[in-house]
């Protein structure tokens, strides 16, 4: 990896975020150095889907030369689940699978615009690259997939679904057994009330 000129860090250590920042502003400013190959969602993703970009790497004041790559699953499976497989298992499979296939398309050079700023950079060169990739944009981070989302929030979310969902349908030609399931995600006789439906 040294004789690449690869740049290692720690994710959870947040002095090996800014170390790492520091050494890709020199890396950059060394014009005989190797171009470095980022890949900026930071995890692996389902092929069908992108993850918001990391800003480091379009925040360097340089060139980012967009790659879009998208597998062929008809001969393996190249996602890598790492809350449901080890590194190591998941190498054996790519490793005995039929045939490792993928699309790559290289776009144009892309710099930073008057008025924009990393997050903005970022997320244009992610849109070229789904455009072109024919994947989905998302607006979360990658890391989503190690949290677990808290029983109060996704309760919040269902409610917020459910009373969204209740305003589009007629005052009067509601039916009772939607609104009734409506109201049990909002928590509530605040959808009862709002459509005159007593249920006494």
């Amino acid at each position: 990896m040294d004789a690449i000129q690869c740049i290692r860090f720690n994710r959870a250590e947040a002095s090996d975020r800014e170390m790492v920042q520091r050494r890709l502003r020199e890396h950059v400013l060394d014009g005989e150095r190797l171009p470095l190959l980022i890949f900026p969602e930071g995890t692996c993703v389902n092929n069908e889907y992108c993850v918001m970009f990391k800003r480091g790497a379009f925040d360097l004041g340089c060139k980012v030369c967009p790659i879009a790559i998208k597998y062929n699953k008809i001969f393996s499976e190249t996602f890598w689940h790492s809350r449901r497989q080890s590194f190591s298992q998941h190498l054996v499979t790519l490793m005995t699978s039929w045939a490792v296939v993928a699309d790559v398309w290289y776009l144009e050079p892309q710099e930073m615009q008057a008025g924009e700023d990393a997050i903005q950079f970022a997320e244009r060169v992610r849109e070229m690259i789904c455009q072109q990739a024919g994947i989905k944009p998302v607006p979360w981070d990658g890391m989503l997939k190690y949290h677990n989302p808290s029983p109060r929030m996704c309760e919040k979310r269902r409610a917020e679904i459910g009373a969204n969902l209740v305003k589009l349908l007629p005052p009067r030609e509601v039916d009772e057994a939607a609104i009734e399931a409506g109201a049990a995600a909002a928590g509530g006789d605040g959808i009862r009330q709002r459509h005159g439906i007593n249920t006494n």
